[in-house]
């Protein structure tokens, strides 16, 4: 094609509503507590659909996504005014557990191993699982960090540059944003910590375990921990054209949100201010200028959903269930947005490939979160997830044309009135977009986007 669209309006902040419409799991409420901190490992597909191609996109945060609390915190702020800093209630109160004793070949010394240990001790007892082996722990400043968490990044660049042009057909970046670019410098301030599956090693930023650094170090060893008894990484998931890859994130996320807040409750008043002080100094060294507004979009949803979808099972069936969770991980983000899918074993439906108009660079499932943020920027949050809630499958296609790279995607929904509602909303997506366009064919609506 040669027409392109024109250039996307002046990025705002956009922020999910605090209960999305669509359907909850018994006795919960709807995601959208903001993120505080995050993890590694997981590697979601963001809205491209094509899942080595999304995943590539976060493969290069995957070890850094501990830089959305305090990044989405003040996205966040700005979009609705909430305060950033109250932690989502994503379990029900527990009764104190005595913690069990040091991980085994823990030395209780003085300093970092002392820290680690006792925080290991408080992993172990609220997530009601033994360390199985010690966890390397490195604190790193500056550029030492900024080397260890980028290292592989130029790997990835190519991959990012692909992912940059779909997300400009979708009118989702800008036409000058050197994506690759933008996420490296993203990284490089903001992360905060990571945990190294391949290696079983986490680093965290900073000098000494200061109160912050221990919240980090919380949420890191619960990573440790389930990569000791589960297995995080996951090669299948490297390879998947779907959103298996994201929603196991959610859960991992889910599961490491859920014992940080426990312990972010548990601290005395005193350390809990020094921490919100640490907080708010690196939040302020943090340069968001020139980040496209998808980018946290994309990586917040593991942080904020991730812990209702976790609390669910909590409220179905304890930690067993959560376990359980581990050996049969929810494959779509409908199924972390509605955990009753998973619960009663949802499965989505299989779509098949629209035709492309040329040679097919990549192909994959969009999935119900991604369409929530293409949507969203035209006909707003609420009007999005409402949408979206009845999505039931998609697949698209890539492919180049010119200059210009399309992107075109076949939806499923769950019923007529649910096929009626997404049609009129993508209907007004594409009037926003300029030159997109929206078909029926049989049950599935196809939308095609060049840019």
């Amino acid at each position: 094609m040669s027409d392109h669209p024109p250039d996307p309006p002046p990025s705002r902040p956009w922020t999910p509503p605090d209960a999305p419409p669509g359907p909850r799991a018994p006795g919960g409420r709807g995601p959208g507590g903001p993120p505080d901190v995050a993890g590694a490992e997981g590697l979601p597909a963001g809205p491209a659909g094509g899942g080595r191609r999304a995943a590539a996109v976060l493969a290069v945060v995957a070890a850094a996504l501990l830089v959305l609390g305090l990044v989405l915190a003040l996205v966040l702020a700005a979009g609705d005014g909430t305060d950033p800093g109250t932690p989502p209630a994503t379990d029900t109160p527990t009764e104190a557990t005595e913690p069990p004793d040091p991980p085994p070949g823990a030395d209780p010394g003085d300093g970092l191993d002392a820290v680690v240990t006792e925080l290991s001790a408080f992993v172990e007892a609220e997530r009601e699982l033994e360390f199985l082996r010690p966890v390397p722990v490195a604190l790193l400043e500056g550029d030492a960090f900024r080397a260890r968490l980028l290292e592989g990044f130029e790997d990835n660049v190519e991959d990012l540059r692909r992912t940059g042009r779909v997300l400009r057909a979708l009118r989702l970046i800008g036409p000058d944003v050197d994506l690759p670019g933008v996420l490296e410098r993203f990284l490089g301030e903001a992360a905060l910590g990571f945990y190294d599956a391949e290696a079983g090693e986490l680093v965290v930023r900073a000098a000494d375990p200061t109160p912050f650094a221990r919240i980090v170090l919380v949420h890191e060893l619960v990573h440790a921990l389930d990569d000791q008894h589960f297995g995080l990484d996951r090669d299948e998931l490297d390879e998947a054209d779907d959103e298996s890859a994201y929603a196991f994130s959610a859960l991992v996320e889910g599961t490491a949100m859920t014992i940080e807040q426990r312990y972010r409750r548990s601290l005395g008043s005193d350390e809990r201010r020094a921490a919100e002080r640490e907080e708010r100094a690196m939040q302020a060294g943090i340069d968001l200028e020139g980040v496209p507004q998808v980018v946290p979009d994309i990586l917040m949803f593991p942080y904020f959903a991730g812990p209702e979808f976790v609390a669910a099972l909590l409220r179905a069936g304890g930690w067993a269930l959560v376990d359980q969770a581990f050996t049969r991980p929810p494959t779509t983000s409908t199924e972390i947005l509605d955990p009753r899918r998973w619960l009663e074993g949802w499965e989505p439906v299989d779509v098949p490939a629209p035709p492309a108009d040329g040679e097919v660079l990549d192909e994959g499932v969009i999935g119900r979160w991604s369409l929530v943020l293409v949507l969203g920027e035209a006909i707003g949050a609420a009007d999005a997830f409402a949408a979206a809630a009845g999505w039931a499958g998609d697949w698209s296609v890539v492919w180049d044309d010119g200059d210009a790279t399309c992107l075109r995607a076949a939806f499923a929904t769950d019923s007529a009135r649910a096929r009626a509602a997404l049609g009129d909303a993508l209907e007004r997506w594409a009037a926003w977009h300029g030159t997109a366009r929206v078909a029926a064919d049989g049950d599935l609506i196809v939308t095609t986007a060049c840019g």
